[in-house]
C-alpha cells in the first residue's frame, strides 16, 4: 500500500519506520531469504513493518531469466526489490541517496578510463609481451576504440549522452572495429574463412561449433534470446564491475571472528569448494549469518569470519564455535574432525605478504579419498536420513556428485525399457534434495557451489536453475563465476549476459575468476589478448593461480605465434619461466602445447617437448600421444616412434583411443603384421573400439574388387587384410568353433573356415549369407574371447618391432593370401588359469 504513494511519501516513511528497533523476538528480515521474509511479514502486526523501496520504472532492468519458465507462486521476488533494514545507518545512506542523481546507473570515472584506453594503445603500439604472454595484437582495431572511448567521454563529461546512449555508442564503435579488423585479416592474411577458422585451437573451434548449436537451437532453448556477439561483453563487465550496487556493505550488526581452518572444516564440512567463500545461516531466535570469507582473507591459519544478527545471537553463535574449537583442541572423541598434529597453511602466499616464512612441514586438505574410494549411488543414498547439519549437508552433496554407478531402468521400465543414465540420476536426487524443506535451513554456498558445478558439467541447465533459484539466497560471486563458465563453454553470450546483469541486484561485484570466465570464452587471439592488457591494467593478474589460469587459456595462442615466428619450443619455455607466476607445467598445459605443434606439423617442436618431459620426470598420459598420432597421417613407423618414447613413462597406459589411431593408421598404410599385432593386443586388452570392427568386418566379407585401379597392391590389400587380421587362437590344437557354423560350412573347409571367405565370388543366396554370418563370428569371437581367456605373453613394443621388420620384407610383393596367412607374424599368447569356466 506504501509502495504504491508519492515517493516523497514513501521516502519520509521509510526514513522513519527505518528508526524503529527491532523487539528482542522480532525476526530480523534482512538475514533470511526473501521467500522466509515474506512468509515471517505476514504474521506480523503490520504497524512493525516498513515498506519496500519500489524500483523506478524508467531504468527498470530485465527479468530474471532463470524465473522466466517458474510459476508466479513459486518464483521468489526479483533481485532488484531491496529487503529490509531497521537500524539508523541504513536509514541515513537510504535518505543519502535518494538525494543523489539516479544512483542505480552505473557511473565510471573519466580519468581512470582515459589512461585505461591511453596504456591500451600504447601496449599495441609497442608490440611487446602482456604479463609473460607473446601474443600478437592488431593496432588497427585498438586504435579505434580508443577513438570511439575517447570521444564518448568527452559527450559524457559535457552531460550530452546519457548512460544508455554512451553504451550503446561504446558497443557500436567496438563492432565497427572488431568488423574493420576481421576484414583486414581476410582480405591480406587469410584468404578464405576456412584458413581462419584452421588457425583456430580444437578447444576454440569446439566453442564455435556449440555457440552455432545454440543459436540454431535458441528458440528451443532453456535461456532463449537473441545472440550478441563476445566484443560487448567486455565493456558489460566492466559496468558491472564499476556499479555503485556492487560495493561491499558492512552491516553494524556484525562481528568478526578469526576461525581455525580445522574447525571450519567442523562446522561446514570438508570438501574443494568450501575452500573460497562460504555462507550459511544458523537459525537460532533472530538467525545469524555466518560467512566465512576466502583462505586469502584470513592469516594464514585461521579463517576470517563475519557474524551478522543481533547482540544476542551473535553470542550465541559465537559461543557454538568456540565450543567446538575447545572440543577439537581436547581430543573430544564426538568431533569427527580432530585438532591436526601440525598447523594447517592454506595459503601460502597470506604468509608472504606477512613475510612469515611458511614451515616446511605443514598440513593441508586432500581431494583424493573420493577419487580413490567412490561410494556407490545406494551407499551415498542411504545417508540421507542422517542429515541434521550443514556440514553433513554439504559432505553428502560431494558424496553424491561423486558416486559411481551405471544407467538403470527408468520407473516404466516395462513399457519404453529406457536407460536412465548415471548423471541424470543423480540429477533427479539433487533437484530432490534442495527442494525439500526440511534441508533448506543447512543449505551452505558449498552445496550450492559443488551441486552446480556437476549439473553445468553435465549438460544439466533445467536442474541447475531450480537449484539455483531454491540456494539463492547463499550465493556469492563464486556461484556466479560457476554458471558463467557454463555460458562460456557453451559459448552462449545471451545466458553469460543475463548472469552478469544478475549480478548487481544481487549486490556482487565481479572478481578476477569472473573476468577469467569470459576469457575463457572468447576464439579469437586478438580478443583474447586486448582482454589479458585489461585485466593486467586494471591489477587482476596479481594472483599467480589467476595467471596460470590465464596461461592455460592462452597457451595454444601464444605458442602458435611463437612457432610461427620462426623460434622453437626451448626460448618459449624460457619466456614462461621469466614471467611471475607463468614458470609452471601440468600435463594439460603441455597436452596443449603438444597440440599446437601437431596441428603445425612441426616434428621438431614435439620431440623437444618430449624431451623436456623426459628431463623434467613430467607425468605422460595417453592424451599426449592422442595429439601427436594424428600428424602422423599414413607413416605407422612415425607414429610408433613416438608411441615408444611415450610408453617409457609409467604413467602412460594404453586406451582405446590410442589403439584405433594406431590400427588406422598401419591400415591406411598397408601394414599386413602391424594391424594384425594391433587387433589382437587391443582385443586381449578390451579395447576394439566399433571403428575398427566394422573395418576388419568389411575386409573379410570382401570377395570380389569393383573399383577399377591401376595399382595391383591396393586391390590386393583390401582383399586379403581382414583374412590376415583375424584369428586370435588359431593356432590351438584344441582350436573350436561353434557347431552351428560348421554345419553350414562344406566339409573341406572345417579344418580352415578362413579360406571359405576367399573361397570365389558369392554376390548372393545362402552360400553368401554363410560367408557373411562366418566373418561375423570370426570378429566377435577374437572379441569376446580375447579379453576374458587370453593374455600376451611378450610386450606389445618387441612384437611391433618384429611385425615391422616382416612388413618391410613385403612391401610391395604381391604373394598368395594362403602363404601370407602361414608366413604372418605369430603373436604368442596364453590362457588364463580359469579359461575353461569363462568360455
Amino acid at each position: 500500500m506504501l509502495s504504491s504513494g508519492h515517493p516523497c511519501l514513501r521516502r519520509r516513511l521509510s526514513a522513519v519506520l527505518d528508526t524503529v528497533a527491532a523487539g528482542p523476538e522480532d525476526p530480523l528480515l534482512f538475514l533470511y531469504p526473501r521467500w522466509a521474509a515474506s512468509a515471517l511479514q505476514q504474521r506480523r502486526p503490520i504497524a512493525s513493518l516498513a515498506p519496500a523501496t519500489a524500483p523506478i520504472k524508467g531504468n527498470r532492468a530485465p527479468s530474471n531469466p532463470l524465473r522466466a519458465t517458474l510459476p508466479s507462486y513459486t518464483s521468489p521476488p526479483s533481485f532488484h526489490r531491496q529487503s529490509t533494514r531497521w537500524s539508523s545507518a541504513d536509514a541515513t545512506s537510504r535518505s543519502a541517496s535518494s538525494s543523489a542523481p539516479n544512483l542505480s546507473t552505473p557511473v565510471k570515472d573519466s580519468a581512470a578510463s582515459t589512461s585505461v584506453s591511453r596504456g591500451t594503445r600504447d601496449a599495441f603500439e609497442s608490440s611487446h609481451d602482456i604479463a609473460g604472454f607473446p601474443v600478437r595484437l592488431s593496432q588497427e582495431s585498438n586504435g579505434s576504440l580508443e577513438t570511439a572511448s575517447d570521444a564518448s567521454e568527452s559527450h559524457r563529461r559535457r552531460g550530452n549522452l546519457s548512460h544508455r546512449e554512451l553504451r550503446q555508442k561504446r558497443l557500436a564503435g567496438q563492432r565497427q572495429a572488431a568488423a574493420h579488423t576481421l576484414e583486414k585479416e581476410m582480405g591480406t592474411e587469410f584468404p578464405s574463412k576456412k584458413i581462419l577458422i584452421s588457425k583456430l585451437s580444437v578447444r576454440d573451434r569446439r566453442k564455435l561449433r556449440y555457440g552455432d548449436y545454440v543459436r540454431r537451437t535458441r528458440g528451443q532453448g532453456l535461456f532463449g534470446g537473441s545472440l550478441d556477439g563476445w566484443n560487448d561483453m567486455k565493456v558489460l563487465l566492466e559496468d558491472v564491475q564499476n556499479d555503485p550496487r556492487t560495493e561491499p556493505k558492512r552491516s553494524t550488526r556484525s562481528k568478526e571472528l578469526q576461525i581455525p581452518e580445522e574447525t571450519v572444516a567442523l562446522l561446514a564440512g570438508i570438501m574443494n569448494t568450501s575452500m573460497k567463500e562460504n555462507i550459511w545461516y544458523v537459525h537460532v531466535r533472530n538467525g545469524c549469518k555466518v560467512q566465512i570469507l576466502h583462505p586469502r582473507e584470513g592469516d594464514g591459519t585461521n579463517r576470517k569470519a563475519i557474524l551478522t544478527g543481533s547482540e544476542h545471537v551473535m553470542e550465541l553463535v559465537e559461543a557454538r564455535i568456540k565450543s567446538a574449537q575447545t572440543a577439537q583442541d581436547s581430543g573430544d572423541p564426538l568431533a569427527d574432525i580432530r585438532k591436526p598434529p601440525v598447523p594447517m597453511f592454506m595459503e601460502r602466499e597470506v604468509l608472504s605478504r606477512r613475510n612469515i616464512p611458511a614451515p616446511m612441514i605443514r598440513g593441508v586438505w586432500s581431494w583424493q579419498r573420493h577419487a580413490l574410494e567412490p561410494l556407490t549411488l545406494r551407499d551415498v543414498l542411504g545417508l540421507r536420513s542422517s542429515l541434521t547439519s550443514v556440514k553433513e549437508f554439504a559432505e553428502y552433496v560431494e558424496d553424491l556428485t561423486s558416486a559411481s554407478g551405471s544407467p538403470t531402468l527408468g520407473a516404466q521400465a516395462s513399457r519404453n525399457m529406457k536407460w536412465v543414465p548415471h548423471a541424470n540420476q543423480i540429477s533427479r536426487h539433487l533437484l530432490d534434495l534442495f527442494r525439500h524443506d526440511a534441508y533448506h535451513q543447512i543449505i551452505s554456498t558449498a552445496a550450492l557451489n559443488r551441486a552446480l558445478e556437476f549439473l553445468c558439467e553435465h549438460e544439466q541447465l533445467n536442474a541447475a536453475r531450480i537449484v539455483f533459484l531454491k540456494a539463492e539466497h547463499v550465493a556469492t560471486v563464486d556461484t556466479y563465476n560457476v554458471l558463467l563458465r557454463s555460458a562460456a563453454r557453451r559459448h552462449d553470450t545471451w545466458a553469460f549476459r543475463k548472469f552478469l546483469n544478475l549480478m548487481p541486484r544481487a549486490n556482487i561485484r565481479p572478481n578476477p575468476d569472473t573476468w577469467l570466465a569470459l576469457l575463457s570464452a572468447l576464439t579469437t587471439s586478438n580478443a583474447k589478448a586486448s582482454l589479458i592488457t585489461h585485466m593486467v591494467q586494471n591489477g587482476f593478474m596479481t594472483d599467480v593461480k589467476v595467471i596460470r589460469t590465464a596461461l592455460q587459456l592462452t597457451i595454444q595462442d601464444s605458442l602458435l605465434v611463437h612457432l610461427e615466428s620462426g623460434q622453437d619450443v626451448e626460448s618459449f619455455v624460457a619466456l614462461m619461466n621469466k614471467t611471475h607466476g607463468a614458470g609452471w607445467f601440468s600435463s594439460s598445459l603441455l597436452g596443449q602445447m603438444v597440440s599446437v605443434a601437431a596441428r603445425c606439423g612441426n616434428f621438431t617442436a614435439v620431440d623437444a617437448l618430449l624431451k623436456i618431459c623426459a628431463e623434467q620426470n613430467f607425468d605422460i598420459d595417453s592424451s599426449i600421444l592422442n595429439q601427436i598420432l594424428p600428424m602422423c597421417r599414413a607413416n605407422i613407423l612415425t607414429a610408433l616412434h613416438y608411441t615408444y618414447q611415450c610408453a617409457r613413462f609409467p604413467s602412460f597406459r594404453f586406451v582405446p583411443q590410442i589403439w584405433e589411431r594406431l590400427f588406422f593408421i598401419a591400415y591406411k598404410s598397408q601394414h599386413y603384421n602391424i594391424c594384425r599385432v594391433l587387433w589382437r593386443y587391443a582385443c586381449m586388452d578390451g579395447s576394439v573400439t566399433s571403428n575398427m570392427r566394422k573395418t576388419v568386418l568389411s575386409s573379410l566379407t570382401r570377395n570380389a574388387s569393383f573399383k577399377k585401379s591401376t595399382n595391383q597392391m591396393s586391390e590386393i590389400w583390401r582383399l586379403d587384410a581382414g583374412k590376415i587380421i583375424v584369428g586370435m587362437d588359431v593356432h590351438f590344437e584344441d582350436y573350436r568353433i561353434r557347431k552351428s557354423v560348421l554345419e553350414k560350412l562344406p566339409s573341406e573347409f572345417h579344418d580352415m573356415p578362413l579360406t571359405f571367405l576367399s573361397s570365389g565370388y558369392k554376390p548372393h543366396g545362402e552360400e553368401r549369407l554363410t560367408q557373411l554370418h562366418l566373418a561375423k563370428y570370426l570378429v566377435d569371437r577374437d572379441i569376446r574371447y580375447g579379453a576374458s581367456t587370453y593374455e600376451p605373453i611378450n610386450s606389445v613394443a618387441i612384437m611391433l618391432q618384429a611385425a615391422a621388420v616382416i612388413d618391410r620384407e613385403w612391401k610391395g610383393v604381391p604373394r598368395p593370401l594362403t602363404w601370407r596367412i602361414q608366413n604372418a607374424i605369430h603373436v604368442p599368447v596364453h590362457r588364463n588359469k580359469n579359461w575353461h569356466q569363462k568360455i
